[in-house]
């Protein structure tokens, strides 16, 4: 609640609840100009970096032909001209700075004359590792493992941790030894049957342990006595008593249900003098109906077990596959049948026999990966079509020599006997032309 001295301070003799506090003063520095916080960061463009700030401002994206330079030398004097260290003319040029290894044995030589200064040479030579002087023990990491010898079998047969920890032999089995005490103390190490002592002083309660029996005296003496109550048999007035004859169910009921000492408990799976033909259970159905074991093996006859007789073949006329011409049905994959189409589709999937076998794969003719194959090679061209084919080719021949190559060469004469023959038979005979003039055939 407001007190009177706020509200004196207000010039307001009482408050009222239903209106604002208008007189209060609002918080912060006032100003002439009125200008709120959403004015004060709103701008019509983006105000520029500083001129002073410029020359350390590093941009993501620098306008075309701009230096990248660290803002560590933005007031550094940009020298002109070329950059780099000056050498003497002559000396050594960039040609020989980026020549490749020489290829002569001299040039190699002289190579390894001008390496034979620096001493990585020596210490790291071509194709071996680096030497660094070390003497190695003959044999080490073949013959002599590495690291220190530490006799760790000989430490473990004289008095190493582990045995002290866990001795494999046990020290003197003795209870009234020091040593016995100490184990049983640390390691709870008790002999086999050996009886926890606790070392009361008995002789305080004037009592032997070995003779006094502990608990409370029957005051009736022997007659109702712990093992009376255990071995009943021993009770010579029980005895004395007759055996009440009672029937045989209560005694079976109670071998079922109770537990013998030393006998396992009588479920009923005894002898029971079944005869060896006693089937357990109810009888799933009265009526005679199929066993699990005729189930299994099947009781079909014999012609129900025979195969069926359209198994392997077709039993309709006029769709069977056999015809006693020797007729073989369908299409051969290598279509030698039809005719080769003078242009071939691209989807298209036929083999007309054309087609390279695998000899041919693996030993591809000549100018094959130029795109040439055998059949151009093998195709009868006329004189003038074979003389155009060489000159394109390069092979300039005169006219007498072309002629008489020609005259040579397996071909086939035309109706004007115009001999026409292949590529492949105008090369041999030219080859052959070849030895003839050098005397060799």
């Amino acid at each position: 609640m407001f007190s009177s001295s706020l509200y004196s301070s207000l010039g307001r003799a009482e408050y009222q609840s239903t209106e604002t506090l208008k007189q209060l003063r609002p918080a912060g520095v006032t100003s002439s100009v009125v200008e709120t916080a959403k004015d004060a960061l709103t701008w019509q463009e983006r105000p520029p970096t500083p001129e002073v700030q410029k020359p350390f401002q590093h941009y993501a994206r620098q306008p075309a032909g701009a230096i990248m330079r660290h803002f560590g030398t933005a007031r550094d004097v940009v020298r002109d001209g070329p950059f780099g260290c000056k050498t003497r003319a002559g000396v050594e040029s960039a040609a020989e700075c980026l020549e490749a290894y020489p290829g002569s044995e001299i040039g190699r030589w002289q190579l390894q004359q001008r390496e034979e200064v620096y001493a990585s040479t020596h210490k790291e030579p071509l194709g071996c590792t680096i030497s660094r002087g070390y003497q190695m023990p003959a044999g080490l990491g073949t013959e002599v493992p590495f690291g220190r010898p530490l006799h760790v079998k000989e430490q473990e047969a004289q008095n190493s941790t582990q045995t002290i920890i866990f001795p494999q032999q046990a020290a003197d089995d003795d209870d009234n030894t020091p040593v016995h005490s100490m184990y049983v103390s640390s390691h709870g190490s008790f002999a086999p049957g050996e009886q926890r002592k606790r070392d009361y002083d008995w002789s305080k309660a004037k009592i032997d342990p070995r003779q006094h029996r502990f608990g409370r005296v029957d005051s009736k003496g022997q007659q109702s006595s712990m093992k009376q109550i255990l071995q009943p048999d021993l009770d010579q007035l029980a005895a004395a008593k007759q055996a009440a004859v009672v029937s045989s169910v209560y005694d079976r009921h109670k071998a079922t249900l109770g537990d013998e000492l030393g006998k396992p408990r009588l479920l009923g799976a005894g002898n029971r003098a079944l005869p060896p033909d006693h089937v357990f259970g109810k009888c799933s159905a009265r009526e005679a109906e199929p066993c699990v074991g005729e189930l299994m093996r099947g009781y079909y006859s014999a012609e129900e077990q025979a195969p069926d007789p359209d198994l392997g073949k077709s039993l309709r006329e006029g769709w069977r596959n056999t015809e006693a011409s020797g007729r073989t049905f369908g299409v051969p994959s290598v279509r030698n049948d039809i005719p080769l189409p003078p242009s071939r589709s691209v989807a298209s999937t036929k083999n007309y026999g054309n087609e390279p076998s695998a000899g041919q794969l693996l030993a591809p003719p000549k100018c094959v990966d130029l795109g040439v194959k055998e059949e151009h090679l093998l195709q009868l061209r006329s004189p003038d079509e074979l003389a155009q084919l060489l000159a394109d080719a390069g092979l300039a021949l005169g006219q007498q020599e072309f002629e008489e190559v020609l005259a040579q060469a397996e071909g086939v004469r035309d109706e004007q006997q115009q001999l026409w023959c292949s590529l492949d038979a105008f090369m041999a005979a030219r080859r052959s032309w070849l030895q003839q003039q050098a005397g060799l055939a």
